[in-house]
């Protein structure tokens, strides 16, 4: 009986270690794109010229910078979305976003607005 459970196992454990390796290689590939008003761009290596800003001891990619770098306009009328990969969104206009930075993590921060607009995993921004 214990000739037979040791192959059992090994398939077993072969086949989980396979599953983790293929999630955790998807979520890899997925966790650099950002898509910007239907065009996605490779995190931060489509925004490696945008000066580095430090907010709240905290380093990144001015946010304004990113969407001029992105084809956007500066618009003062704009409402920008802010998008999580669980769909947690947050709407802010041009002037947040020039005192706000995305950190190598993905995440936003701002200076002067409350730490519900902080989105964790950033995946998606919206001009309107």
């Amino acid at each position: 009986m214990k000739k037979n459970i040791l192959p059992f196992l090994a398939i077993v454990l072969l086949s989980l270690s396979s599953f983790f390796t293929i999630t955790q290689c998807k979520k890899s590939e997925n966790s650099t794109q950002i898509k910007i008003n239907d065009k996605n761009f490779q995190f931060p290596k489509d925004f490696q010229q945008i000066s580095i800003k430090t907010i709240n001891d905290k380093k990144g990619y001015q946010l304004d910078k990113i969407l001029i770098k992105a084809g956007c306009e500066a618009n003062q009328a704009a409402e920008i979305t802010l998008i999580a990969a669980d769909d947690y969104q947050k709407t802010v206009k041009w002037d947040d976003l020039t005192k706000g930075i995305l950190t190598e993590e993905r995440s936003t921060t701002f200076e002067h607005l409350p730490k519900a607009f902080n989105i964790k995993d950033l995946v998606k921004i919206e001009v309107k």
